[in-house]
């Protein structure tokens, strides 16, 4: 009898301790938490630069907009050497 009551008496202490372990890691998380919240979040800037899909419109934007600028540059390049050629024909 007095085995079994001690059995029952180390059984409820150590349920107490983990009961008061798992109240601190609730308490730290908590904790934790609240430091999260409170702190500012990342700017709205590089949430955006980190998203993948923003990230290939983007770089699919810039890529696009270079190839109309070279395009462009190119043909007024070749305007102006068509114009030269011209010019130089009708001197001789």
């Amino acid at each position: 009898m007095a085995d079994m009551e001690s059995l029952e008496r180390e059984k409820f202490l150590l349920e107490r301790a983990r009961l008061k372990f798992e109240r601190q890691k609730l308490a730290l998380e908590v904790a934790l938490r609240r430091r999260e919240a409170c702190t500012p979040k990342a700017g709205w800037l590089k949430d955006l630069v980190a998203n993948p899909l923003v990230l290939a419109i983007v770089g699919g934007f810039i890529t696009l907009m270079t190839g109309i600028l070279t395009g462009a540059h190119t043909a007024s390049q070749n305007r102006e050497a068509e114009a030269l050629r011209a010019k130089t024909q009708n001197h001789q």
